[in-house]
């Protein structure tokens, strides 16, 4: 199956204060970018792998080299969702900071997304918490997307709630280590832990 991969980097992470964003924060010996598109593009399981990052974080992108897409609402992950339906018929997105993505764990996820189906979301079935920028998104939700922008509502989770045409993929018995796959990093000490993991 192939498709086109999105990394997104339109955060500000404030929660890693001192002017860091972390989608370029050195770990891995590059920035976190760097080292999550070299990982996807390893994966073959994409057509072309893409950052899709606000206008300064696009300009660090272009300066590292990388494929970038310029996110001109930056107003969060709803709309540049919707912004990428409208280049592309269907998106894999992986926030750029997970950096623990496998290659098996995408697969699985891929495997679920036959049929109808306009979406692709894991749900940690404990808690019922969406991840929904680890998921896959088709044209045919660009429409409800396109809906709740206009009315104000960001949130992709109740955007989604109740619509039979998507995907909710249980993590706990799909994925492999999925507290791991599913990380993500938010602060400095989890900046740290990163760094210092294999």
């Amino acid at each position: 199956m192939l498709l086109i991969a999105c990394v997104l980097a339109g955060g500000s992470s404030t929660r890693i204060g001192f002017g860091i964003d972390k989608c370029f924060y050195s770990m891995f010996s590059k920035p976190l970018a760097v080292y999550l598109v070299e990982k996807l593009r390893g994966f073959r399981l994409f057509e072309d792998v893409y950052v899709f990052a606000s206008h300064r974080n696009a300009q660090w992108s272009w300066d590292l080299g990388l494929v970038a897409l310029v996110d001109r609402i930056e107003k969060g992950p709803l709309p540049a969702v919707l912004q990428l339906l409208k280049m592309f018929k269907e998106v894999f997105v992986i926030a750029c900071d997970m950096p623990f993505i496998t290659r098996g764990n995408v697969e699985k996820l891929l495997s679920k997304c036959g049929g109808d189906v306009v979406a692709c979301i894991p749900q940690w079935s404990s808690t019922k918490y969406l991840e929904p920028l680890y998921a896959v998104y088709r044209r045919g939700i660009a429409d409800v997307f396109e809906k709740c922008f206009a009315l104000g509502e960001l949130s992709i989770a109740k955007c989604i709630a109740g619509l039979n045409s998507v995907k909710l993929v249980g993590i706990e018995n799909t994925f492999s280590e999925p507290h791991k796959e599913f990380f993500n990093v938010n602060t400095l000490a989890e900046l740290k832990l990163v760094r210092c993991s294999p």
